[in-house]
């Protein structure tokens, strides 16, 4: 009997919400955190900053794309039958320290269709090859020679670059004959140790 009445007490609820939701389009302010309470206000003003300041990161910052080109070397990225890895040599300068690289995206350079941000990265020396010890990360301003790894469709033959909507290179990078590959880490490596 406690069995029936604890899966009717269940359905009732899952009813009530679900028509709840139908009837009121969710906004910004119902945001509710674990407790079923709305996010505070103090607390999503401060998330506004936070969102507004890394958005402008980049606003005056020079952006130099050195390559792009077919990605074979290692990646946490698996790319799913219909797509493959591109990694594009990047360098940035005269950026603050609000930039976020997980947010610049990689946008197909014929069809303009944007792919995404949150690419896999490696540090570059300042002439391109892969930097082994990442104490050398430059603070803001840099510059920041880095290598961004997307997966991308298969016809994906070049690239752009954006970062919050708005677009850091005028021109397509075609992508070209290889460049700096990651090695598979070694497996304890991966497991931290």
């Amino acid at each position: 009997m406690l069995k029936i009445f604890l899966l009717a007490s269940i359905c009732v609820a899952l009813l009530g919400c679900s028509q709840e939701a139908q009837e009121k389009p969710m906004t910004w302010t119902d945001v509710e955190t674990g407790e079923k309470e709305p996010v505070p206000a103090e607390l999503r003003d401060r998330l506004k900053q936070i969102g507004q300041a890394q958005s402008e990161g980049l606003d005056g910052a020079k952006v130099t794309v050195r390559s792009a080109y077919d990605y074979k070397g290692y990646s946490y990225l698996e790319p799913v039958e219909i797509a493959k890895l591109i990694a594009v040599d990047v360098e940035f300068s005269g950026y603050d320290a609000d930039f976020d690289l997980d947010d610049v995206d990689i946008i197909d350079g014929k069809t303009g269709v944007n792919y995404g941000s949150d690419p896999h990265m490696a540090l570059l020396t300042p002439e391109g090859k892969i930097e082994p010890d990442e104490s050398k990360w430059p603070q803001a301003p840099g510059p920041l020679r880095i290598l961004l790894i997307y997966a991308v469709p298969k016809e994906c033959s070049s690239v752009r670059l954006g970062y919050w909507g708005k677009d850091l290179t005028s021109n397509a990078t075609v992508h070209s004959e290889g460049g700096p590959s990651l090695k598979k880490p070694k497996e304890d490596e991966k497991a931290g140790k």
